[in-house]
């Protein structure tokens, strides 16, 4: 009887039957995640003849004690990260110092598959996630020992929160895993320099839900939410309280004061043309010549899904995609170096001209699968030659273009 009520007592766990695994999606996923580890790590150190820029010397310096890296906490998930692949044994190899960049790149990747996942239809969400991790920018900014890639990376994280929260039905209480990324992608995407004003668009946006979601939790979960995003924010606050003049500079993202000089309102419509007609003006070390960001196939998408969006301006993801815009252009219009909050909006915005183009395509073939299909293929021919071009002008143009050579000329 005892051994009975000792074996009736043991915990059982669950059996995983092989048979009911679907390998074919398992062995896709893992090829995918295989296929963007490639991108990112082929020839990173010998593309930059194995040495570094200054940026990214400057970034190496910043990272190297906590003492430096609480005096400015600017960027710190980054830093944090940074050194502790350097003391764990990476200090003296390229890989190792842009390692974290690579890390927050794949992050980044999953964060904007995971957002398309939601909002369009397989084709759709493939042929785009292709896009953006071959693009220009990702290829540029995601091998880089810069925590440039943070920009990127906490709209994302903010706008897959905001969809989480959205999509939480009438009297669903929230999971825990929802409880606990509420104040980690909170607190950490405030490091970043001009998140504050995305915050308070979503919160803007969201605040019904936000106030449904704070009155169904028990007391102690959100007592446990408000103390974790305020014990993370600690070094914040101790780094702008010791320093005051970063929360203008840095942290608020304001560094000049005429922000209403005829000068400074003209990047109103320079930021988009550096997206669809010339680069911005950077040095050799962060882009090649005056190129744009986005290929011309992107560049057509993106223009589709804007007038998409503001045609269907009453859609939840269009007005929260729209207003996040027009947030990152105010952003760059006070501040410098924040170009790159636009690079995950306006792929997301060609998700969305990819996704019309086949919808109308569906529309005019309502009950013809080979010409859906026909133009899947087409669609990702194109994608194809996209990938091609934006692979050829990093890997081989950008690596021998004479600047660029000029600029990676420290050694570790």
């Amino acid at each position: 009887m005892v051994e009975q009520t000792e074996s009736s007592a043991r915990i059982k766990l669950p059996r995983i039957n092989l048979r009911t695994i679907d390998w074919s999606y398992v062995s896709i996923r893992l090829l995918a995640a295989a296929a963007a580890v490639f991108v990112l790590t082929w020839r990173l150190s010998s593309l930059t003849y194995h040495r570094l820029s200054l940026p990214e010397l400057v970034t190496l310096r910043a990272s190297n004690s906590w003492h430096v890296m609480l005096t400015n906490p600017i960027f710190l998930p980054y830093k944090a990260l940074e050194w502790a692949i350097l003391h764990l044994g990476g200090a003296g190899h390229i890989y190792a110092v842009r390692l974290a960049t690579i890390i927050f790149a794949l992050i980044t990747l999953w964060l904007f598959l995971s957002i398309t996942r939601r909002w369009f239809n397989r084709p759709t969400y493939v042929l785009a996630t292709v896009l953006f991790g071959a693009s220009l920018w990702l290829l540029h900014f995601g091998r880089l020992a810069v925590p440039a890639i943070l920009y990127v990376l906490a709209p994302l994280a903010i706008i897959r929160l905001a969809v989480w929260i959205r999509n939480l039905k009438k009297g669903q209480a929230a999971s825990y895993r929802l409880v606990i990324a509420l104040p980690v992608i909170f607190a950490l995407t405030l490091y970043v320099p001009g998140m504050w004003l995305l915050w308070l668009v979503v919160i803007i946006w969201q605040y019904r839900k936000l106030a449904l979601l704070a009155k169904k939790l028990p007391w102690p979960r959100t007592l446990g939410i408000i103390g974790l995003a305020l014990l993370l924010l600690v070094p914040l606050a101790y780094g702008l309280a010791r320093d005051p003049s970063l929360l203008v500079t840095n942290w608020l993202g304001v560094h000049r004061a005429d922000i209403l000089s005829l000068e400074r309102l003209e990047l109103f419509y320079k930021l988009p043309l550096h997206y669809l007609a010339y680069g911005p003006l950077a040095p050799a070390s962060q882009w090649l010549a005056r190129q744009p960001i986005l290929d011309a196939f992107s560049a057509a998408m993106a223009l589709a899904g804007l007038g998409f969006y503001i045609w269907q301006h009453k859609l939840r993801q269009a007005k929260l995609l729209l207003i996040m815009l027009v947030a990152g252009l105010v952003l760059y219009v006070v501040s410098d170096g924040t170009i790159d909050i636009w690079a995950g909006l306006v792929y997301l915005l060609v998700a969305v001209g990819i996704g019309y183009l086949l919808q109308i395509w569906r529309k005019v073939f309502p009950r013809n699968p080979v010409a859906y299909g026909g133009a899947i293929l087409l669609l990702a021919a194109v994608t194809a030659l996209a990938v091609f071009y934006t692979t050829k002008s990093y890997f081989v143009a950008w690596h021998y273009h004479p600047e660029t050579s000029r600029v990676f000329s420290i050694r570790l």
